[in-house]
């Protein structure tokens, strides 16, 4: 049986990958369970649900990956970063307890972890943009999104304003849902 690369890095992609979603799937159980002192605001949940469909989206990079043929250890650190940024984006956003589930609290929570979330965002969407020229695509329609995606991060890293944060949430929303029905519509790749 001969292994190639591409199965090498695909692998190892969606295997770091897995990480991620084990520790979405195992914030959201901890939010719904309530039997710890687990809280989160509707902010910070928001920004977990988006984290989900983020990784469902590199998920779908898996399939960019089986069709390149030639890889170079180069290439192969550059594409793995993607889930191992995303893993660290995870375990930031994982809730911790809380004594006090003030709203005014728990969004003081979110506050102390955005920054660290917010820098490690920017630095998954300048890869996404990045991905596609490492895999030979080139620009691609998405990268749009990512670089506008990159602004916001860069915004929301920068202010502890309550109204920005919703707002740039509900902006992240529109755009991740955007691209994604664009993609599905063969819009943009």
């Amino acid at each position: 049986m001969e292994i190639s690369y591409t199965l090498i890095v695909a692998l190892m992609f969606i295997t770091i990958l897995s990480f991620g979603f084990a520790n979405i799937l195992t914030s959201l159980a901890e939010i719904v369970n309530k039997k710890n002192n687990i809280s989160v605001s509707i902010v910070h949940l928001n920004w977990i649900l988006l984290l989900l469909i983020i990784h469902f989206n590199l998920a779908w990079q898996a399939v960019l990956i089986a069709t390149n043929k030639s890889w170079s250890y180069d290439t192969f650190i550059f594409v793995e970063l993607g889930p191992i940024l995303a893993f660290f984006m995870t375990r930031i956003l994982f809730p911790s307890e809380v004594s006090n589930k003030e709203p005014s609290a728990l969004f003081s929570n979110y506050l102390n972890l955005s920054q660290r979330f917010f820098l490690i965002f920017a630095l998954l969407q300048a890869w996404a943009i990045g991905t596609d020229f490492v895999l030979t695509l080139g620009y691609t329609g998405s990268a749009i999104f990512n670089f506008l995606l990159i602004i916001l991060a860069i915004i929301l890293m920068n202010t502890k304003s309550r109204q920005k944060h919703v707002y740039g949430v509900l902006i992240a929303w529109g755009l991740i849902l955007t691209a994604i029905v664009l993609r599905s519509l063969g819009v943009i790749s």
